[in-house]
């Protein structure tokens, strides 16, 4: 059960990020979001994350608000793995484009010959402007399913310093939200 709960949430995403996606014309983008949510290794770990009693309790357990039940460390590590497989799957996620010192000096690819800025030690590449769009729609088309609320300047403002972004994107980002906030 916990695994059709998780499908209808993310098909109910998926709708309101594609009908946000098909105004800018990014047709393919809207039908492709977000599908590896549906696929091992992300299902498991979202669906026992949002829909088992034990994921919502330590969820809970986080953010400090009374538990219930026990959690296990088992489905922190589900979720932690399901997480970091999507964002690194995923070129809509600002994360994908950070790549640690490290991993960039293992890596000589013709992406890593593009443009990047180095903040607190990693290269931050800027993202293509298809990505930017699709990301800003992800966050509308979440607000929308999950909270019933379009309001992405609100929820911008109270994440964007978590977010380590190149600066060109930030821009883009920004004013893209800027343009979504009036309408």
């Amino acid at each position: 059960m916990i695994y059709l709960k998780h499908i209808w949430t993310v098909l109910k995403h998926k709708w309101y990020v594609g009908k946000e996606l098909m105004r800018y014309g990014l047709v393919w983008r809207a039908l492709t979001h977000d599908l590896s949510k549906l696929f091992p290794p992300e299902i498991k770990g979202y669906s026992y994350w949002f829909y088992h009693k034990y994921g919502k309790d330590f969820k809970n357990t986080i953010r400090g608000e009374p538990t219930g039940e026990k959690s296990t460390p088992w489905h922190k590590r589900l979720w932690d793995r399901a997480w970091k497989h999507h964002q690194e799957h995923n070129k809509h996620h600002w994360q994908y484009w950070i790549i640690t010192k490290e991993e960039a000096d293992k890596q000589l690819s013709w992406f890593h010959r593009v443009l990047y800025v180095v903040i607190d030690n990693n290269k931050i590449y800027e993202m293509p402007k298809k990505y930017v769009i699709e990301m800003v729609c992800d966050w509308i088309g979440a607000g929308i399913a999950y909270n019933g609320k379009r309001d992405i300047l609100e929820w911008y403002d109270k994440n964007k310093d978590n977010m380590t972004l190149h600066p060109k994107t930030r821009g883009l980002v920004e004013s893209l939200i800027e343009k979504e906030s009036v309408r």
